[in-house]
């Protein structure tokens, strides 16, 4: 028997319940709900885990609790798939809700932030000499690349870290796409193989920008400072589909 405590029970005037059945291997991501879940496996297992805690396998008679408005970083069906029966308590008035993505936190100097598996986004800002934060409307986190999300609304940004998971997945691909991209944009005449290897040689992704509409910038360092002129660099404009659709240059 599992028994887990919950803050304002006494505010709850019904409770949802529902049986899901997942497929196997079917990994949804990272998501929050706007209220407590219970929940019990019925047959099959699956990957659970709430934030950074430890990662379960939960079987058939396996119990959970997922708190409310909490990153529940992994609910997996394993190879076998898994059915559940989950509780869903509510306020009157309130339907259970998902959202996909990591829940936003806010950090001590009061800036929101979002957790994410390359680091913590936060809000771009500047402070001036007398103290005044300037927030910018995008999230960023350090890291080779730079990695943005073009928005400073946080369910937003939330909503685009699938996004950015998925573009990375295949970056030996677009980013190669990228290189030959620049070089084809930049010759007069159709580029030799070699040029296209210097390029690919040379060009490193150092920032990644995903925008609200799901298309992908990457602005592309010059390694070996030949190719452009100091202070300009190559961007490569992506699709939702990650088609190429534009090179331009920065500056």
């Amino acid at each position: 028997m599992s028994s887990f405590t919950i803050d304002d029970a006494a505010s709850f005037a019904s409770v949802e319940v529902r049986r899901i059945a997942m497929a196997p291997n079917v990994h949804p991501g990272a998501h929050w709900h706007n209220g407590p879940v219970f929940g019990v496996v019925e047959s099959g297992s699956v990957f659970f885990q709430v934030k950074d805690q430890p990662l379960r396998v939960l079987h058939a008679g396996d119990t959970f609790f997922e708190p409310g408005d909490t990153t529940i970083t992994r609910f997996d069906a394993t190879d076998e798939g898994v059915t559940f029966l989950a509780w869903f308590p509510v306020p009157a008035g309130i339907e259970p809700e998902l959202t996909m993505g990591a829940k936003p936190e806010r950090v001590s100097d009061g800036l929101e932030s979002l957790p994410s598996p390359w680091g913590v986004f936060t809000r771009d800002s500047v402070t001036s000499i007398d103290g005044e934060v300037r927030l910018f409307e995008r999230f960023s986190v350090a890291g080779e690349p730079h990695l943005t999300l073009e928005t400073g609304d946080t369910t937003v940004a939330a909503g685009l870290l699938p996004r950015l998971e998925a573009f990375l997945s295949r970056r030996a691909l677009w980013e190669r796409e990228a290189t030959d991209a620049v070089v084809v944009e930049f010759s007069t005449e159709d580029p030799t193989q070699d040029e296209l290897d210097e390029a690919a040689a040379d060009l490193r992704a150092a920032q990644i920008v995903v925008f609200p509409d799901a298309a992908v910038t990457v602005h592309f360092n010059d390694t070996c400072g030949q190719h452009f002129l100091e202070g300009y660099w190559p961007a490569v404009h992506f699709s939702s589909l990650d088609a190429v659709t534009e090179v331009s240059v920065e500056s």
